[in-house]
């Protein structure tokens, strides 16, 4: 149970409507790494080690401090929601995403789904900046229809409740699917993507999973 309201806290998501569907959904509050929460939980820890008499309490007071620290960071995510929808023209706040910044427990990263492009940014100093703006992809593409059923779709659909893709058309005109995380950020660029390879049919050709950028990747079989 405590796993899976990690995954609820954090970006990973939990699949809470499952069997009924395999969507995560997410409250994208924390790290799975969040120093405070994890803290809070090693000294309620060590304190019922070392005194099992008060191990009741330390862990109550663990809860309720988690308690408070969450509802803190809720309140700022939601002023800094506010103002990014005022700041970017965005009518609906829905339009805006903040998610936890990874290596960063202390700031957030953001997304703006706007009508033409989905904007990453980040804010440090409460200070926003656009890193990434990514063009929306045709759904009715045939070639990105294709990559949607392939296996490397369904990776990012279990992986991750925010995930993006981008066709790219070569000179010979095959096609090229790339699938980003939106989640984590690093090095400026994002860490895990994957590219959907298909044919002048528009078939798919071969799918490679890239857990690190600038891997080699993983080829996925069939």
């Amino acid at each position: 149970m405590s796993h899976g309201i990690f995954d609820l806290l954090n970006s990973y998501g939990a699949e809470l409507l499952w069997p009924f569907s395999r969507k995560k959904i997410t409250l994208d509050m924390i790290m799975l790494t969040d120093p405070v929460v994890l803290g809070l939980v090693f000294l309620s820890l060590i304190t019922s080690l070392i005194s099992p008499e008060i191990a009741r309490t330390s862990s109550l007071s663990a809860i309720l401090l988690s308690a408070v620290y969450l509802g803190l960071r809720y309140l700022g995510k939601i002023e800094i929601r506010d103002r990014l929808a005022n700041a970017y023209n965005l009518e609906d706040k829905e339009q805006v995403k903040i998610i936890p910044a990874m290596y960063h427990p202390f700031n957030w990263n953001f997304l703006l789904f706007q009508k033409e492009q989905v904007s990453f940014g980040t804010i440090r100093n409460q200070v926003p900046a656009i890193c990434r703006v990514l063009p929306k992809v045709n759904g009715d593409n045939p070639s990105v229809a294709n990559a949607l059923e392939g296996n490397l779709a369904e990776i990012f659909n279990q992986f991750t409740p925010y995930y993006h893709v981008i066709a790219h058309y070569k000179d010979n005109e095959e096609c090229v699917v790339e699938f980003l995380d939106l989640r984590y950020w690093a090095k400026g660029d994002f860490i895990y993507t994957g590219n959907v390879y298909l044919t002048l049919e528009g078939e798919i050709s071969h799918e490679i999973f890239h857990p690190l950028p600038n891997q080699k990747g993983v080829q996925l079989s069939y």
